[in-house]
């Protein structure tokens, strides 16, 4: 006798996150957020009903409601999207951790917070042989590609080796680093020597 096995399977209703609580950011950082995650102004418009001030950090703790889909790939994507954008405003020590939470009674809370770090600001002084942006882009693209902090010594060899792959053997490059408040003002200064 033949068998046949037959599977059947009901989806129940699809996970959601209700409650979203952020921490150490703004609300341009929220804007930027809602958009990717595709929020609409949602965010906002509850964090003005919470009395966050424009323009301030999210207070600790205050839970915004929300209805979105749990979709880990999709959120994961996202802040990963969203951690470009800030690193790319000179935030290269950035830091973004996703806490879930299931809720009384369904649904689950997601709690991100940011720890922004210093502000980086990178100038050239003496570059003739590469315009500056070029040299900015190539010391910072590893930052935003292995979402990692910015690191003084491999940029400065990094910056040797461009040099090298033009001729120019003698090239010598100088940090220096000041402390600006919150801002980090890092000049790399350039002797480019011969070019052989």
């Amino acid at each position: 006798p033949e068998r046949v096995l037959v599977v059947r399977s009901t989806l129940g209703p699809r996970d959601e996150i209700r409650e979203l609580v952020l921490e150490g950011m703004n609300d341009n950082d929220a804007r930027d957020l809602s958009k990717i995650l595709e929020l609409k102004s949602e965010i906002l418009r509850w964090a003005n009903s919470l009395g966050i001030p424009i323009g301030k950090e999210f207070s600790t703790g205050k839970a915004i409601p929300i209805h979105a889909p749990l979709d880990f790939i999709l959120i994961n994507e996202s802040l990963s999207k969203w951690s470009k954008t800030i690193r790319e405003r000179g935030h290269y020590d950035l830091k973004v951790q996703t806490n879930y939470s299931l809720m009384e009674g369904g649904g689950y809370q997601l709690k991100l917070s940011l720890s922004k770090g210093q502000k980086y600001k990178i100038q050239f002084k003496n570059t003739v042989a590469y315009w500056e942006k070029f040299l900015r882009g190539s010391i910072v693209e590893k930052s935003l590609r292995t979402e990692s902090s910015l690191n003084l010594k491999e940029s400065k060899e990094m910056i040797r080796k461009l040099y090298f792959s033009k001729g120019f053997k003698d090239v010598q490059i100088k940090t220096i680093s000041e402390d600006y408040g919150n801002e980090r003002r890092i000049v790399f200064e350039i002797t480019e020597g011969h070019q052989y």
